[in-house]
């Protein structure tokens, strides 16, 4: 099984795909930081990768990289956020390959054009159709 994962600090997206690259299950993980203790959140998403891990075989595990936006601030942010992701997916899945995926890349490597999260969103459904009328994270 292959694990993506479109990590952000309040809302993370999952999807779960076969060897045959079927939708096997999506997921999103909210986090809460209203008391701005980070533990809480990684805890957060910790038990949820734990409860992956416990019910499929993850071999592979792809993390899309950071947005380096206009804001320095938030994409620095971001990457520290993506790096505890990453951080967490080797302690929860030890034998599966771990990858940090910049999102031109993938993006390409399917041939989605356009900007954004609609253009993925549309390919997504396309490929995907029971993804339609769920969150754009999933």
């Amino acid at each position: 099984m292959i694990l993506g994962l479109d990590a952000a600090k309040n809302r993370t997206g999952w999807a779960l795909l076969d060897d045959d690259e079927r939708l096997v299950e999506t997921g999103a993980i909210v986090t809460d930081h209203s008391d701005e203790d980070r533990r809480r959140a990684f805890s957060a998403v910790r038990d949820e990768l734990v409860s992956i891990s416990r019910t499929h075989e993850v071999s592979g595990v792809f993390v899309e990289g950071a947005f380096l936006g206009p804001s320095a601030k938030v994409a620095l942010e971001h990457a520290r956020w993506i790096g505890s992701f990453e951080v967490l997916a080797w302690r929860v899945f030890r034998h599966a390959l771990i990858e940090i995926m910049p999102p031109r890349e993938w993006r390409s490597s399917l041939g989605i054009r356009g900007k954004g999260k609609g253009s993925a969103l549309t390919y997504a459904v396309g490929r995907w159709p029971e993804l339609e009328g769920r969150s754009q994270d999933e």
